[in-house]
Order: C-alpha cells, then structure tokens, then sequence
C-alpha cells in the first residue's frame, strides 16, 4: 500500500545553535493535530553538537523527523535544501529559536481552504519577556495580500510564513544572495514574498496562526547589530526590485518613500548596500523578476 504524503512540510533550519533547536524540537513534539506532515530539519553546516541532538531525536522520539545536511553557509541555500525534498502540499517556514502554537498546523489548514491562498504568515510573538520587543509581528488584524503589489518588508516573518509547495517551486524558491550566513544578511523572506506577489500570487496575515520567538536578544548592542543585518537585506532587496521589476520607476518611488520614514543612519546604511548590490551583481535589467541564484533547488526544478 502506498505510503500517504503529508499535507504539510515544516522546515527548520539551523547552524551551530544546538541548544535552541533543542528546545524548539520540544515544543514541536507538543503540536496538536490529525494532520499527517512531516518535520524536515536542515543542518547548514553546523560544528557544535547539533548533529548529536538530531541523532538523539531520532532514536527517541515520535516526530516525524527527516535531516538532511547542507554545507554551503547561507539559510536560503538551507531552505532551497528543504524545500526540494519536501513532500507536503504546503511548505512551512520557521527558525530553530520559534516555538508554535499547538494548534499552529490546524490554523494554517484552515487558511489553506481558501484556494486562492498562495501564501502566508502569521503572528510571531516574544516568548521570553526579558528579551527586547525585536523581530516580531503582533497586529491581531486579518490582511489580505493582492497579487501585483510590492510587500512592505515586516508583514510577514521568515519565522512564521508558508507556502503552496508548487507555486513556490515556480518561482524558484529562495534566492540564495540573501539571509543569514550571506554577505546580504537578511531579505530572503521579503524577497520571495514579493516575488509571490509580483508574479500574480495573492497571500494573507491570519493572525490566528502564531508562533512564539525566543531569540535571546537582551541589550541595545544586540538590538543595533540586528538592524545593521536587517539593512544589509533591505537595500540590496530593493536594487533587486528596482532593477528586475517591470516597473523599475515604480519601484524605486516606493524605495525612496521606505528611506524617508528611517532614521539617517539606517537610510544611509540601506542606499549604500542598494549600491553596493548593484555593483557586485552586475545585474541585467532584461532579466526575469524570478531569475536568481538557486542552486540547491536547479536540479529539482529541472527534474521535475
């Protein structure tokens, strides 16, 4: 008899944060549900124990748990991993310090119902009050996303958002110059909800789907270092935009109103990573708005 694919496919990555996988790995086995999905965890090259803890996980324990190992540093060539061997319906993104809500799987098919739900987000919340008020998405308000908009940044979260597998297969998933572990530190997720959007997708907020973010982020050092990443992705993600968009002026506009409301230093920061991606990527203007570096997914979209 075949074996049944699950609904959804939950992918975690992580590197060199043991313990914090650890801790989430707990909370996901507390998930509530008759869904069949599966837990994909993807190991981008991490030195510590992590490999350990996951070998523990799966001698003893009853998630439904696949590893799979990426060497290339950078979360999107980590996702791209995760995504190319997922099986599920929908892919579900969220990060080794998050913790979901147990009914978190129920909320996201509910929303799914909705055929003409491409993708999206819900609310991440701080799960440690003595960490600063950082990387969260509090609104209790439902938004719905139309298709052929450019997606303000900070809508939905990395930590908490997902997809229709298929459609985020089309547009080729995560384009592996941002995020984490790349020199364009953070924008991944902007950048492919955008893609989303721009493609013709349309997604939602459901505030009713909530995860829990225990980042640990505790002084105004720590706070400064996270916009200082958040800039990185911001300006080099809008030059993306501007350059590949069909609508290159209407684009720039919405980047020069985004500049306007930051603070100076952090505009100056974003312009001059703005430049500084158009110059290391030589980008052409002709090429398409979903052509982009993903190699850990090219031999899966080529097959299939």
């Amino acid at each position: 008899m075949k074996k049944k694919s699950p609904e959804f496919s939950i992918i975690l990555c992580t590197r060199n944060r043991c313990a914090q996988l650890k801790r989430a790995l707990e909370h996901y086995e507390s998930l509530s549900t008759e869904i069949l999905w599966e837990l994909i965890v993807v190991n981008n090259g991490s030195s510590d124990q992590t490999e350990s803890v996951l070998e523990e996980y799966t001698r003893n324990s009853s998630l439904p748990l696949k590893i799979f190992f990426q060497p290339i540093k950078g979360v999107s060539h980590a996702k791209n991993l995760g995504l190319s061997h997922a099986r599920g319906d929908v892919v579900v993104f969220s990060d080794d310090d998050c913790y979901p809500s147990v009914d978190y799987l129920d909320r996201l098919k509910l929303t799914f119902k909705d055929s003409s739900i491409s993708y999206c987000g819900g609310r991440v919340l701080l799960y440690d009050m003595n960490d600063r008020p950082l990387t969260l998405q509090e609104s209790s308000d439902y938004k719905e996303l139309k298709p052929h908009r450019i997606l303000p940044s900070g809508v939905i979260h990395g930590a908490n958002m997902a997809f229709r597998r298929l459609e985020l297969l089309k547009i080729n998933g995560f384009d592996e110059r941002f995020g984490p572990g790349r020199f364009f530190s953070s924008g991944e997720d902007t950048d492919v909800l955008r893609r989303m959007s721009l493609t013709g997708y349309a997604g939602c907020y459901d505030p009713k789907i909530v995860v829990f973010h225990h980042h640990g982020r505790k002084t105004k050092k720590d706070e400064i270092n996270l916009k200082k990443s958040y800039d990185r992705g911001l300006g080099a993600g809008f030059c993306k935009l501007v350059l590949q968009s069909s609508d290159g002026l209407f684009a720039a506009k919405h980047f020069y109103w985004h500049i306007l409301k930051m603070k100076p230093r952090r505009s100056a920061r974003q312009i001059f990573f703005f430049g500084f991606f158009a110059f290391s990527c030589r980008l052409n203007t002709n090429r398409s708005l979903n052509e982009h570096p993903c190699n850990s997914l090219r031999k899966h979209i080529e097959d299939t």
